[in-house]
């Protein structure tokens, strides 16, 4: 009776799991589209690799060329392009999302459950960190490649401890091949946990069995000649990468202070209304700080609680469950020293990015101490219920956005295919950026405005050879000394089709922008938060 007791208890646990699952999608289903920083541009993008790839247009081949180097941000806009092909737009980033929302705690709940099965209910602090702040800002690559790094490490940490096949290397290829093209930096920081791992679990062993060092350091030998041969390919095109870029050094400090106050505020999952989602976020802090000091206490109680030597201390430093506690703080430390550059591919928002890795690294090394169950169940629950009043506030300001996002789609129906369109942001909304890009979700436009194809890091980059120049009303550029779009091209200049205008009309200032739009192109369209404009 006792195993059919625990067999249903564990039922009604993983069922509860999969519920919350449903119930974190809310936010998703909100609206049409799921309108963030990014997102628009990788709609955008999408389909026009999609185009590229599969449609018998040529118009797009005069302005967008395929990046020759096998960049490593890949995976999001290949994802798009294959929901595509049989959806529409805002579809096919539905069905990207729930990959993600649901591919995130599944895989972090298997990670637990690996390395410590008696903690799964640990699996629940996943979900306040799915709305991380870079996913709600489109970073589409990087969110996936959390992923990758979860199920990468879950794999490795179960094949190392028996017979490694060449199965399993070719698995093991294609999932660290396959977090190489998500996202550059999770790459790195696979490769240094995976390292950490095996190192310091054969120190540990070696000093638990210092008799057995032969064989300990030849499971070590073999353990790294697997690591090395399964990420030999992207570990060569990473080196690439790197070298054959500018240096990745920001010279811009964030204040320790500040570095701090975005720990204790978990800034990591603060998107749209800092004092606002403070007041949760703050909270959930306390609950995951009095874990860890549960958890360091219980550690110098172990420490000290036997007699003390050398071995005793070294034995348990590296005990079995702290390749973790090194990999988190290797993160927490490159989280306060680690500088690059904003327009590093690991750059923008760097610091929220490793602050994001650290809780999520620190909840796994809580996992593997012995905490007491009630109070496991007490803290998920408080945690779970201040998430969901986050969420309570994510769809409604996804539903705001996306009114204007839909607006923004609706727009191309008065824009024919094969149009060039010049956007042009008076929004005053920081996230509305790239909201232009809407309008080539699902229609074959060049929006001057695509900053993926300026970065090099992303799928597609400008032609350059056959990019001409813009102008608007077909002047000259020694006529207008604004608002023309110029490249190195010597080919003939072309007039601009459309103007795209996202904001009041009523705000635009710049006297160029009246002379040349409101009076010399014919409106085609307005709606409350933007005006379409035809050249005459």
């Amino acid at each position: 009776m006792s195993g059919f007791k625990q067999k249903l208890n564990q039922n009604i646990e993983r069922l509860i799991f999969f519920i919350i699952i449903g119930l974190n999608l809310i936010p998703v289903f909100s609206g049409k589209f799921f309108p963030s920083m990014d997102g628009a541009s990788h709609l955008n993008n999408s389909h026009i690799i999609k185009e590229l790839l599969f449609g018998s247009n040529n118009f797009l081949n005069d302005f967008f060329v395929f990046n020759p180097e096998p960049v490593p941000n890949w995976i999001g806009h290949f994802l798009l392009v294959f929901f595509k092909l049989f959806l529409p737009s805002y579809l096919a980033e539905k069905a990207l999302l729930l990959i993600y929302f649901i591919g995130l705690p599944i895989a972090f709940r298997a990670l637990i459950k690996t390395i410590s099965p008696k903690n799964i209910i640990y699996s629940y602090f996943i979900f306040p960190f799915t709305y991380s702040a870079v996913f709600l800002f489109g970073f589409y690559n990087f969110s996936i490649a959390i992923i990758f790094f979860i199920i990468t490490l879950n794999y490795w940490i179960i094949i190392e401890r028996k017979k490694i096949t060449i199965k399993k290397m070719v698995i093991l290829f294609l999932l660290v091949t396959a977090t190489y093209f998500s996202h550059i930096f999770m790459f790195a920081l696979l490769l240094m946990s995976i390292a950490l791992y095996v190192i310091i679990s054969r120190l540990s062993e070696y000093i638990n069995s210092p008799k057995e060092f032969k064989r300990i350091f030849s499971s070590f030998l073999k353990a790294t000649f697997a690591v090395v041969a399964a990420s030999t390919i992207p570990l060569s095109l990473f080196l690439f990468y790197v070298i054959s870029r500018d240096s990745l050094q920001n010279n811009s400090v964030v204040p320790i202070e500040e570095l701090i106050s975005w720990i204790k505020n978990i800034r990591p999952i603060i998107a749209y209304n800092p004092p606002l989602e403070e007041a949760f976020t703050t909270k959930i802090f306390y609950v995951i700080a009095t874990l860890v000091a549960i958890g360091v206490y219980l550690e110098l109680n172990k420490l000290f609680s036997t007699k003390f030597s050398k071995k005793t201390l070294v034995s348990t430093i590296l005990s079995v469950n702290n390749p973790w506690f090194f990999i988190f703080s290797i993160v927490l430390i490159m989280y306060f020293y680690l500088n690059i550059a904003d327009d590093a591919d690991a750059g923008g928002f760097f610091k929220v990015r490793l602050g994001l890795l650290f809780f999520i690294l620190l909840i796994i090394w809580i996992s593997t101490l012995k905490v007491s169950k009630w109070m496991n169940i007490v803290a998920v629950s408080i945690v779970i219920f201040f998430h969901f009043k986050l969420n309570n506030y994510y769809s409604t300001v996804i539903k705001e956005l996306d009114f204007q996002a839909q607006e923004c789609y609706k727009a191309a129906e008065f824009i024919p295919e094969n149009s060039v369109v010049l956007p042009l942001d008076y929004s005053n909304h920081w996230l509305q950026g790239h909201f232009s890009n809407y309008l080539g979700a699902d229609k074959s436009l060049v929006i001057l405005e695509n900053y993926e194809c300026s970065k090099g890091y992303f799928p597609l980059l400008w032609n350059e050879e056959k990019f001409p120049n813009f102008l608007l009303s077909g002047k000259t550029p020694d006529e207008i000394e604004c608002l023309w779009w110029k490249t190195d091209s010597e080919n003939n200049p072309k007039s601009i089709d459309y103007v795209f205008v996202l904001g009041d009309l009523s705000t635009i200032y710049d006297a160029c922008v009246q002379t040349n739009i409101l009076y010399k192109y014919e409106k085609v369209y307005q709606g409350s938060n933007c005006t379409v404009f035809k050249v005459n």
